[in-house]
């Protein structure tokens, strides 16, 4: 657009100049999906209030930890990245580490969370996320998810919350005598454990708040047993100790008839990037069995 400031009073516009300033409004009412209308007086202050609605909306492509993004159709391209700058968008593919995004061409910046690089799957396909930029260390950090609607669950502060309490009802996992610790996961974990309670539970979700029992079944009739069982993120290296128990039992077994413990303790666990956590189930004893019976109450993203 051509500088007219310095016309003086009673100047003239030449065709170019006039044309020039008229051309710039109207291409901000046409940006904007608008249709030129003599009748509407309005619609210069429409195109802005739609043009700043989507300000920060932006196409998400690109590869899992490379993300590539670019304008709305309606919207210019940014001409540098400036200090608190916000872009929304969806991720096309979810990430498996630490991420870069290259908004509408310009250089590709670090992704992070509380100021850290990612790991894996904090930016899931087709979850909303926005980013804000930082002159400080030229990186964009994240400071909104999404929170997707889970079956079976309800989204309270922070968190999910099962719909009915439990979903399922009940999971058994089988006694380990011992210090070895088993997996937990939803299906596709890899997990020794397949939980199918925990299909619904996106990646990317921090950790898994359970309800934790024993339940013992056996032939020897009053003999007495201890249980133990200690909860950890998978991946740690943290072993079965006073720091991690989850829920502590004893019993006296009654004519083999099935006994569960009357105590249910409730504990929030680490899940990793495939949303498995670790268990460890010990006795006193191996004769009859015995099982740590679990529920899911929700979990936090």
């Amino acid at each position: 657009m051509e500088d007219l400031n310095n016309k003086a009073t009673n100047d003239e516009l030449s065709a170019s100049e006039w044309n020039g300033t008229r051309s710039e409004v109207q291409n901000i009412i046409e940006n904007a999906g608008l249709t030129l209308s003599a009748g509407d007086q309005n619609q210069l202050g429409k195109a802005i209030s739609d043009l700043v609605a989507n300000a920060d909306s932006f196409i998400g492509a690109g590869t899992a930890n490379a993300h590539v993004i670019s304008v709305l159709s309606s919207n210019q391209a940014p001409t540098a990245y400036k200090d608190l700058m916000r872009v929304r968008y969806r991720p096309s593919i979810t990430n498996t580490g630490a991420v870069t995004v290259a908004v509408a061409g310009l250089a590709a910046k670090a992704v992070t969370i509380n100021n850290a690089a990612l790991t894996g799957a904090e930016m899931p396909s087709g979850q909303s996320v926005t980013l804000e930029y930082h002159n400080s260390n030229g990186k964009f950090n994240i400071i909104v998810r999404e929170y997707p609607e889970v079956t079976g669950f309800s989204h309270g502060s922070g968190a999910y919350f099962a719909t009915n309490g439990v979903i399922p009802t009940n999971f058994d996992i089988d006694a380990v005598i011992g210090s070895s610790f088993e997996s937990v996961g939803p299906t596709g974990s890899s997990a020794t454990n397949i939980w199918t309670a925990m299909d619904n539970i996106p990646l990317g979700a921090v950790s898994i708040t359970i309800r934790l029992t024993h339940l013992i079944t056996g032939s020897t009739n009053g003999d007495t047993y201890s249980v133990i069982s200690h909860c950890r993120g998978t991946g740690s290296g943290v072993g079965p100790s006073v720091d991690n128990i989850v829920i502590a039992s004893q019993f006296i077994n009654r004519s083999g008839s099935p006994e569960e413990a009357l105590e249910m303790s409730e504990i929030s666990i680490t899940l990793d990037s495939t949303n498995k956590f670790d268990i460890n189930l010990t006795s006193s004893g191996t004769s009859p069995t015995i099982l740590a019976r679990m529920v899911v109450v929700g979990f936090s993203m």
